[in-house]
């Protein structure tokens, strides 16, 4: 069972894509930048992606929950 897991690892950090090696450090991982556009032929701003805070409690179809 161990070496399955180590075997795990060394897949998931090195990879192989059309006969290239790729690795973690190698692989450039690029962010979205928010930006506008149009829309239907309205022009919208950008959404800044803002950091939301997860529902812990509420009601679904008259059901109460809780995380």
């Amino acid at each position: 069972m161990r070496e399955y897991e180590i075997d795990c690892k060394l897949l998931e950090e090195i990879m192989f894509y059309r006969g290239i090696k790729h690795t973690p450090e190698n692989v450039v991982k690029e962010s979205k930048k928010a930006r506008g556009g149009i829309y239907r032929g309205i022009k919208h701003d950008a959404i800044e992606k803002t950091d939301e805070q997860k529902a812990k409690k509420g009601i679904y179809r008259g059901t109460p929950w809780a995380a």
